[in-house]
């Protein structure tokens, strides 16, 4: 049977059946180090053959990038590419895509009445499922049904994607020989732990229904209630994590964030109580809804490209589709590290923990400047090495087959009295080799002493894989320029993005000291060390080359980045120099060492290290710049979404110098910050699961009160915690006033606690930005409660102060406000229903917390204005609004 490279536990008798195009024949695995010699010669053959096949254009960009290195390398070729050819656009479309890989969606619903369901008493009541037999060609699914548990269905008859069942248990056995008949090798929910495929097991372990065994394409081991032998299961939510940068990872923000497409948010009891109430309305509702959400899950992994990325990446890393989501980055840079060793007939070391333990701690940090903080209105240039640590081990031979130890170790290599350590190693070295190399010139000294052969003696085995994946990502982007073909340029777009991944952590795999299978403090501190000297070369020519760069100096470094301020300089003047920058620090490095210009900065805030902000413009041509922001709380989600909207805003004022604009901003803001709607004030934080019993964390305060009213529904952990803070007593704590969403929505009475949200959040992370420059804030809350009627702001401590308790004038104004809410409240009620499919009573049990029409509902809802008409002396009404 052929070999691939991409590989999930498929049984046998379909892999022989499948055709997988694209996939590379002859690439070996990790475990493929006795290959015969015959399959070796015909390696080499395929490489030949695939040079030839490679387009002209194509070519001559490769050969070229490699004549940066060495003269004599054009003519190797790269052998990455026997992984990654250059698709032609004649090619069919699935030419480079993973081919029949099956997915099944299943989502369910339960009879319960808690936050979450119990395995041991909640029946399952309705499943859907979404097929792809070819996730990665199809647009559609093949198959999407519900399946529901009732003998008598007339409400839903119609339906034809929904099938009734007499019984629970005909509905497992059902959706089991579904599964099994589909075969898939990919079971998709979107939180397997407590819902969907997990539960699902769980249930029918309670009721001694062979689910487990029965799906298993192997003979089965390990935990019955978790994935099938043979097929993965994956959480669409853990997917998203990694991927999305959300504050929220509940299904609508994810859905929202990849497809801008709303859905709504029931919770288990809610979908309980459509399938108790039997109406026509009730059970068409939840069909629709099941249906939406396991389409859902395929919709949010094909909108971030998920299987195509995942299977690029096992097939440039050689290793299996599973452990890309399985393992970490060492296994990725072992795998290829370790066929380029087996084609030039080395083997690596095993290193033990014991020895890796008494290996020595590294010595090397990277370069982090203390920045000049503050707001400059001046131009600033960003300019940074590209690639930078790849680049160094490229250019300066760094590698385990290089290093000959350290200068410190000289006495005992020439007395011959001690082995030299490398690593977690020891060894010793010719001495008449060494004194032979040191003598023509051909070793090179690390910043931090150790011995590296040059690459006209010795190339390395980690700068030669480095260099020819940077120059097959070079191939890669140029083939994905050209390419008209959309799904082909996706394709192409996760086979770069895997080639860069790979890079950028080879110098991690050589510094990991703690976990690492093979690290060598020599080489990582080499890399580090020569990066940081560089940095600080490039530094000092910036600042030692005043008049030929218009005055320019630099204002902060951080590891492979610059921050060069042109004072009194224009844009245009800027980037002239920031080219000039970057071509004389490159032709001042050796190859491939590049700086490049990323971009400059017209306005810009110095805050800390590691924090700044500032509109950026990436070329001449660009008329308004992007705002770009980096560790401040415009891009952190530990934050509430007030202060990341309002310090955006007014770093955006004083990037333009409208200082008048942004004083009225702030005014206005702080003056009606009751008037935002509350999803701008939840925060939600990442639960961790090991707090201390004593520790008084928000997040963990409210995982315990939903463990105390379901044990299933405590939050997993990385998940984030949504939560707010209420207006309590003049003494009580901030921890004391901390609420779950759905205690704060059924509280009506309860109000968002806006002096502290001003003072310890909005003002502070404004007062950061602001205080570099002569403003400053001052902020006051109100004491007292003030009167509702519109125009009036007496302090009151009820809804409405006695002068307005007697004027028909606020009665009027209260009416009409009034009125405004109630056609709001309609309007809202139309985009609801058109968004959940039809009319129920229950719309005001959707917690989707990125809907805006959700937060308008709420806010509506909470007006005091309302309850102030309801209670006014002078009106006599007895009808309320419909909320």
């Amino acid at each position: 049977m052929e070999k691939t490279v991409v590989a999930t536990q498929f049984n046998m008798k379909k892999a022989k059946k499948r055709h997988w195009r694209g996939v590379s024949k002859k690439l070996p695995m990790v475990s493929g180090l006795d290959v015969k010699k015959k399959e070796e010669e015909e390696e080499e053959e395929c490489i030949r053959e695939k040079e030839e096949s490679q387009p002209k254009e194509i070519q001559g960009d490769a050969k070229s990038y490699h004549n940066r290195f060495d003269a004599t390398s054009s003519q190797s070729a790269t052998t990455l590419m026997l992984s990654t050819p250059k698709p032609s656009e004649d090619e069919d479309e699935s030419g480079g895509a993973l081919r029949y890989l099956s997915v099944v969606s299943l989502e369910i619903s339960t009879l319960t009445t808690s936050l979450m369901p119990d395995h041991m008493e909640d029946p399952i009541v309705a499943a859907s499922v979404c097929l792809y037999s070819d996730i990665c060609e199809q647009s559609s699914p093949d198959t999407h049904i519900v399946f529901i548990v009732g003998k008598d269905l007339p409400s839903i008859d119609d339906h034809s994607h929904v099938f009734a069942l007499p019984s629970e248990n005909d509905l497992l056995e059902t959706v089991i020989k579904f599964t099994k008949r589909c075969d898939p090798d990919l079971l998709i929910g979107y939180d397997c732990d407590r819902l969907s495929w997990g539960f699902f097991f769980r249930r029918c372990n309670a009721l001694n229904i062979r689910a487990y065994i029965d799906l298993c394409r192997i003979s089965p081991r390990g935990d019955p209630t978790l994935s099938p032998s043979g097929r993965l299961t994956l959480s669409v939510w853990r997917i998203a994590r990694s991927d999305l940068k959300l504050r929220s990872y509940d299904r609508a923000s994810a859905l929202f964030e990849v497809s801008k497409r709303k859905i709504p948010t029931f919770n288990q009891a809610t979908l309980s109580r459509f399938y108790t109430e039997e109406t026509r309305k009730s059970r068409s509702l939840l069909a629709d809804i099941l249906l939406r959400y396991s389409k859902s899950n395929i919709d949010i992994l094909l909108g971030i490209n998920f299987f195509a990325i995942t299977a690029e990446m096992a097939r440039v890393y050689g290793i299996q589709f599973e452990e890309i989501m399985t393992r970490g980055t060492q296994l990725r840079v072992e795998s290829m590290l370790l066929r380029f060793c087996r084609r030039l007939g080395l083997f690596a070391p095993s290193i033990t923990p014991e020895q890796r333990n008494e290996m020595r701690a590294p010595e090397q940090l990277q370069l982090v400047m203390e920045p000049q903080s503050g707001v400059y209105f001046d131009p600033v240039i960003v300019l940074d090495f590209q690639s930078l640590y790849p680049s160094m081990a490229i250019a300066y031979n760094y590698c385990y087959s290089t290093c000959v130890g350290g200068v410190s170790q000289s006495a005992s290599l020439v007395d011959g009295r001690h082995d030299i350590e490398l690593g977690a190693l020891s060894y010793r070295v010719p001495i008449r080799s060494l004194i032979r190399l040191t003598a023509e010139e051909k070793v090179h000294i690390s910043p931090l002493g150790s011995v590296y052969l040059k690459w006209n003696e010795r190339e390395g085995i980690v700068p030669k894989m480095l260099r020819e994946i940077l120059a097959a990502r070079i191939m890669v982007k140029q083939a994905a320029k050209g390419c008209t073909n959309k799904r082909l340029a996706r394709i192409l777009d996760a086979r770069q993005l895997a080639l860069k991944l790979v890079a950028n952590v080879t110098y991690g795999y050589t510094a990991a000291n703690w976990s690492g299978r093979m690290p060598c403090v020599e080489v990582a501190d080499a890399i580090l060390g020569k990066g940081r000297e560089t940095l600080e070369r490039a530094i000092n020519m910036v600042n030692g080359r005043v008049e030929k760069y218009m005055g320019a100096r630099v204002i902060y470094g951080d590891t492979d980045s610059l921050f060069v301020l042109v004072q009194g300089a224009t844009m245009e003047e800027a980037f002239k120099v920031g080219k000039s920058i970057a071509e004389d620090v490159t032709a001042d490095n050796p190859t491939p060492v590049v700086l490049k210009l990323e971009k400059v900065y017209n306005g810009c805030v110095l805050q800390a290290k590691k924090r700044y902000a500032g509109m950026a413009f990436e070329s001449e041509e660009e008329k308004e710049g992007k705002f770009d922001g980096k560790g401040i709380e415009t891009v952190r989600r530990d934050t509430c979404p007030v202060v990341a909207k309002m310090l955006e805003k007014s770093l955006r004022l004083l990037f333009n110098r409208d200082f008048r604009g942004l004083t009225k901003y702030l005014d206005d803001k702080l003056t009606k910050i009751n008037e935002l709607p509350y999803t701008d004030f939840v925060f939600c934080k990442e639960y961790r699961g090991d707090y201390s019993p004593v520790a008084h964390v928000p997040q963990a305060k409210i995982a315990d009160q939903n463990t105390a009213v379901c044990r299933y529904a405590t939050p997993l952990v990385g998940d984030r915690v949504p939560y707010v803070v209420v207006d309590g007593r003049a003494s009580a704590t901030v921890y004391s006033c901390v609420r779950s969403i759905e205690e704060f929505l059924h509280n009506p009475l309860e109000d968002i606690h806006y002096a502290y949200y001003v003072q310890a959040h909005i003002t502070a992370a404004l007062h950061r930005c602001l205080s570099l420059i002569p403003i400053r804030i001052h902020w006051e809350p109100y004491p007292k409660p003030m009167c509702t009627t519109p125009g009036c702001y007496s302090d009151c401590p009820n809804l409405i102060c006695a002068d307005c308790s007697s004027s028909s004038d606020s009665l009027q104004s209260l009416t009409i406000q009034s009125s405004r809410i109630s056609r709001t409240l309609s309007t809202c009620r139309k985009y609801c229903i058109a968004c959940i499919g039809c009319p129920t009573p229950s719309l005001s049990s959707c917690r989707s917390l990125s809907c805006p029409i959700h937060k308008l509902l709420v806010s509506m809802r909470r007006n005091r204005s309302t309850r102030a008409l309801f209670g006014h002396p002078m009106h006599y009404h007895t009808a309320e609004l419909d909320f």
